[in-house]
């Protein structure tokens, strides 16, 4: 069944019924935007790791261990996000944010004079459209945590994550020890739909930080590449493809990378825009919902197992996405290039084919019912 996008993200679902038990993000300095709502746009893909030494083992709300933040000495406060079209964002224009899709881990060791001494404490979590959670594992401060981070007497706190379920002024963690801090995903770009034609909006300087209270150990990056803004067009554009890719019952095959089953679809874009003031590169991104083949190999979206069944695409006209290649759509937000949309042209369609192909994973293959996910956006640059 076609079913046609309009201003949100395109969903992907690839399913491979049955299988049945016998043999067989590279960096721009301007962004652009169009008109809808929802997530217009996702990027920046990156992995930081920041280390330094603690100085301070409290661990206090408005310092938080882990932290996305526009401020040098701790976390942003709650009352500059706001929801947009769904998403808690940080507006950066009238009705445009952008937000978080991040994995973050760290482990730190716990103070030598307390309850859990010569251990090690370990956070991990998340920063999302929706707030963010993280876990903290250790002897002494086993405990999970929810956006936004509250605490009695101080200001509620986002994107920012402490390693102590309260405001505490003792030393839980050992102040002579070191830490890294591990950030890995990218942002969102998100729209109400009320969004105007304007360029040279500048992204804020938003870094991946650590903060203790007394200042000494803060640590921080910064996350985007500095002059990068953004601009708002009048560019929509839809896609026409299956949203549902069924490949029916396939032989269960533990041969490493063999094919098990191949369709290729339709994968059209049309766009339309009021006379711009100059061409428009289109793209489509793609991002895994359902995990990547060995959690890290992007040009494979994984089916739930990570060692299990894995999905590549080829968009027509591209490097082929053999089965155990490199090649294929990527599913980390990377652009794959379409076309160009002329800056005095008020429509435009590209016309293109994507082959999907299912691959085994080997003696881990699943048998039973198996789906994969992706989020699927044009963009432009």
């Amino acid at each position: 069944m076609m079913k046609r996008l309009r201003n949100t993200p395109h969903i992907l679902a690839a399913a491979a019924l049955l299988l049945s038990a016998v043999p067989t993000t590279q960096a721009k300095d301007t962004i652009t935007i169009g008109k809808g709502s929802g997530i217009l746009w996702a990027g920046f893909q990156r992995t930081v790791g920041i280390y330094g030494m603690l100085n301070d083992g409290k661990s206090m709300s408005p310092e938080g261990y882990v932290s996305l933040s526009d401020q040098p000495f701790e976390c942003i406060e709650a009352s500059k996000l706001t929801e947009i079209a769904g998403v808690l964002a940080y507006e950066i224009a009238p009705g445009v944010g952008i937000a978080p899709r991040i994995n973050f881990y760290s482990e730190v060791w716990q103070s030598p004079s307390g309850w859990g001494a010569g251990n090690r404490a370990i956070i991990s979590g998340n920063f999302t459209t929706e707030g963010g959670h993280a876990n903290i594992r250790g002897i002494a401060m086993g405990h999970e945590e929810t956006l936004p981070l509250q605490r009695p007497s101080k200001t509620d706190r986002q994107w920012c994550f402490t390693m102590s379920a309260f405001d505490n002024w003792s030393e839980l963690l050992d102040p002579n020890e070191a830490r890294t801090v591990r950030f890995e995903g990218h942002w969102v770009i998100v729209a109400d739909g009320t969004q105007r034609m304007r360029r040279g909006i500048r992204f804020p300087d938003i870094h991946a930080a650590s903060f203790t209270p007394d200042r000494t150990g803060n640590i921080m990056e910064s996350w985007f590449p500095p002059g990068t803004t953004l601009r708002i067009s009048t560019l929509e554009c839809n896609i026409d493809t299956p949203r549902d890719i069924n490949f029916g019952d396939v032989p269960r095959n533990i041969n490493r990378d063999a094919k098990l089953k191949e369709q290729t679809v339709p994968f059209n874009v049309a766009c339309t825009q009021d006379e711009d003031t100059e061409d428009t590169n289109i793209e489509v991104r793609f991002n895994a919902l359902s995990g990547l083949y060995k959690t890290s190999e992007i040009n494979k979206l994984a089916f739930g197992d990570p060692n299990g069944a894995y999905l590549t695409g080829t968009l027509s006209g591209q490097p082929e996405g053999l089965c155990g290649t490199v090649n294929g759509v990527r599913f980390d937000t990377t652009p794959l290039d379409l076309g160009k949309i002329g800056a005095t042209e008020t429509s435009k369609l590209i016309n293109n084919t994507m082959t999907w192909r299912l691959c085994s994973g080997g003696d881990k293959l699943q048998t039973g019912e198996i789906k994969a996910s992706a989020e699927v956006l044009v963009t432009f640059n």
